[in-house]
């Protein structure tokens, strides 16, 4: 079963007409605008299964199969997030499970969200940014309380709240 409390986290969740319920876990995907991922895979509209696909079950960073953000770090680790996925996924189809990703068969397409204006809509307050890549991020009305910056890179485009001390963990390019 998905969890549905992720409101106001996303307008709506679009399951498919025949979801029957099944446990599914919960990740997200960076794309293109165009819903287009790392070597041009397309990603389905929301309420749409990905075809099913070779997953590859090696700890090897960048094997094949449908890479799944479980974690900041994994959402970023191909450049800045600005467009992403809510996916959901059967635990019975992941090939691999890392610290920060997961890689499955098949995902489902639940929204399309945009985290830099959830972050600006304070949806993350004392969120776990650790490793996030916050280049060219407009943070000028997030609330960072308490928000792990560790290891976030940042550049001279990325743009902090009035009054915020950026921490020394955070890496300025």
């Amino acid at each position: 079963m998905i969890p549905l409390n992720l409101s106001p986290l996303v307008d709506s969740i679009t399951l498919p007409d025949d979801y029957s319920g099944e446990t599914l876990e919960l990740g997200w995907r960076r794309v293109a605008p165009d819903l287009r991922s790392r070597d041009g895979f397309r990603w389905p509209w929301p309420g749409q299964w990905t075809d099913i696909v070779e997953a590859d079950t090696s700890d090897e960073e960048c094997a094949s199969g449908l890479h799944v953000a479980v974690g900041w770090v994994g959402a970023s680790s191909t450049g800045p997030v600005h467009t992403a996925l809510l996916v959901a996924y059967r635990p019975a189809d992941v090939a691999h499970r890392g610290y920060d990703k997961v890689r499955v068969r098949q995902a489902l397409t639940l929204d399309v969200i945009d985290p830099p204006a959830m972050i600006r809509a304070r949806h993350f307050t004392g969120a776990n940014l650790y490793g996030a890549d916050l280049s060219r991020a407009d943070l000028t009305r997030a609330d960072l309380y308490g928000a792990n910056l560790s290891g976030a890179t940042a550049n001279k485009w990325t743009r902090w709240p009035d009054g915020f001390t950026v921490p020394a963990s955070v890496v300025t390019l």
